[in-house]
């Protein structure tokens, strides 16, 4: 018999990619997600940062990484080693390299690794969200697995189109909810 939320995730994260896909003016939109991460005191107070490389159809995160690198903040992005993720310091114009699932990620030194309990804050993708911190991904599991090792808060950053009523998206006991959700209209 085939997992219950696996299916559910599965059928949820097909309809939510397509709708991310199809969101308009994304990048005007990942402006105005930028400017309330710029004011959040969360990120404001944050010394050292847990950023990724989006993806297309996510919000833009380059200007998130550029001004956090000019605060003087430490900027560490993910690098996927089988069935982990480990976080890597970047610096300003650093060369990434396109990982076997399409991201940019760090080259790996280990002189730049930056352990779990080293963040102030992580900002954590998704597929889609709701207002209770729910979370759903890719379904590989890689932030669940980091989440639950560090103590660094969290902010989801998303357009307002990828979040979901309560209680749609499945949960089970591996997935580690989000403590903040940013939005281009709201900071949930």
């Amino acid at each position: 018999m085939p997992d219950t939320v696996s299916s559910l995730k599965s059928a949820l994260r097909k309809t939510a990619l397509a709708t991310r896909r199809n969101i308009p003016d994304k990048p005007r939109k990942s402006e105005l997600i930028a400017a309330r991460v710029f004011a959040d005191p969360d990120y404001i107070a944050a010394g050292t940062v847990a950023l990724y490389c989006s993806l297309k159809s996510e919000v833009d995160t380059a200007a998130l990484i550029a001004h956090a690198l000019s605060c003087g903040k430490t900027v560490a992005l993910p690098k996927v080693y089988g069935d982990t993720m480990r976080f890597f310091a970047v610096s300003s114009g650093e060369v990434l390299v396109k990982s076997l699932f399409g991201v940019l990620e760090p080259a790996g030194d280990e002189s730049r690794f930056v352990p779990p309990e080293s963040f102030d804050l992580v900002l954590v993708p998704g597929v889609c969200f709701d207002r209770g911190g729910n979370r759903l991904g890719f379904g590989r599991g890689y932030y669940d697995r980091f989440l639950s090792v560090t103590r660094a808060k969290t902010a989801a950053l998303c357009f307002e189109l990828q979040l979901v009523a309560e209680g749609v998206i499945p949960t089970d006991r591996y997935d580690v909810k989000i403590s903040k959700i940013i939005t281009e209209n709201e900071t949930i």
